[in-house]
């Protein structure tokens, strides 16, 4: 559907509590990569930083779970002003 609307003031709580809880995956996976000797080594075949590979991961969770593009567009969100790591 182009030129949908949202009514963001609907799917504020939502978005804030997806946006915290990857938030705080990505905080824990710190955590246990601190006291299990640092990062881990990147995938085999990819050329991407361990920071790049969990929000990859995220998105691709995101994108499976998505069934219509209203319900899309109220996730859009600029991770990368959230995370700068994530470039």
């Amino acid at each position: 559907m182009v030129n949908a609307f949202v009514d963001g003031n609907e799917t504020l709580a939502d978005n804030v509590c997806d946006n915290s809880a990857l938030r705080v995956a990505w905080l824990a996976y710190q955590m246990w990569a601190k006291d299990h000797g640092g990062e881990e080594p990147g995938l085999s075949g990819l050329n991407f930083t361990i920071p790049q590979i969990f929000y990859v991961s995220y998105g691709q969770v995101i994108a499976i779970s998505i069934d219509s593009l209203p319900f899309f567009l109220s996730f859009r969100v600029n991770l990368s002003l959230l995370w700068p790591d994530l470039v």
